[in-house]
């Protein structure tokens, strides 16, 4: 048969001497990036064969761009992206998800990126990476984390995963309320559900304490 376009995935720098020594290159590269792990040699290296040889570019695709292959295969147990302190301020100021500003700062940094979700709701604030801007000096902050390789802890016996379901006609936004607080302006919004029986997963501890709004910042129930 006949092929139009080769991909080829886990790349490094002495598989892309030998593939650019082929008559026939590759169209595309698909490796591992995210905050931590951004893979900047290979990506300089296709920048700039990309500027020599205009002809026969090749793409840079990105997988595991939301922290996943960290505690698959790496011995974490939580994901260290979506559960950074520097993503998680950038993302509540904007009043996003932490997946929404990776996507935009990857995205912005020339790397195309597959975030995969099973969630309807999920696809669709992904989807929705762009509806805001990041500053260049917020961008900086998450170029500033490669490296940062994260460290495995152990296992705080108060932490439990816990999944919410909206049980509710429209939007659910779920926020969580610190330990003592009486003020409303306090509760840190944490994540939504889109329409009924949206499913919010994440990692919490015991005692913690969340309330539910609707789309005018109404209670729905605590």
């Amino acid at each position: 048969g006949l092929v139009r376009s080769i991909g080829i995935c886990d790349v490094d720098e002495q598989i892309l001497d030998d593939l650019l020594k082929k008559r026939i290159k590759p169209s595309i590269i698909q490796n591992w990036f995210d905050p931590f792990h951004q893979d900047r040699r290979l990506r300089e290296r296709l920048r700039k064969h990309n500027e020599e040889d205009p002809d026969n570019r090749i793409l840079y695709q990105a997988y595991s761009t939301l922290g996943t292959q960290w505690y698959h295969h790496k011995g974490l147990t939580e994901n260290p992206v979506i559960n950074d302190k520097l993503l998680q301020t950038i993302a509540s100021k904007y009043g996003v998800g932490v997946p929404q500003v990776v996507i935009q700062w990857a995205t912005r940094s020339g790397v195309m990126v597959l975030p995969a979700s099973r969630s309807a709701s999920h696809q669709e604030s992904n989807l929705d990476s762009f509806s805001f801007n990041l500053t260049e000096e917020e961008m900086g902050f998450i170029d500033g984390l490669e490296g940062n390789q994260p460290r495995p802890k152990a296992k705080d016996p108060d932490e439990v995963k816990i999944t919410m379901e909206n049980a509710h006609t429209g939007a659910m936004h779920v926020y969580w309320v610190p330990d003592g607080s009486t003020d409303e302006s306090d509760h840190l919004l944490v994540g939504e559900m889109k329409g009924s029986g949206d499913k919010l997963s994440q990692m919490s501890y015991h005692g913690h304490r969340f309330v539910y709004k609707d789309d005018e910042g109404r209670l729905l129930n605590s």
